[in-house]
């Protein structure tokens, strides 16, 4: 229920807190639902990139990394907690 929250906040996030605050809830969210750390970089990219002036869409491919690795360490955390 708490990661659901955190979605949630992090899918707002940007039009109210600083970018630190926004990628903190993305990365939490990302815990349970890897995907929202994409979902929060495009959102971040479609309401700032065009006023920040370049063309290199840094918050796609920040979520993209922070999403792949949320696949390895649930992917990890899922086999560590079987081998035990």
């Amino acid at each position: 229920m708490i990661y659901t929250a955190f979605f949630i906040s992090a899918l707002f996030s940007p039009f109210i807190f600083p970018w630190y605050y926004t990628a903190t809830l993305a990365v939490l969210a990302s815990w349970k639902y890897p995907f929202a750390a994409l979902a929060v970089g495009i959102e971040f990219d479609m309401l700032y990139l065009p006023s920040l002036g370049h063309f290199i869409p840094f918050g796609t491919i920040i979520g993209g990394v922070v999403t792949a690795l949320a696949f390895f360490i649930q992917r990890i955390m899922k086999t560590y907690v079987r081998s035990v």
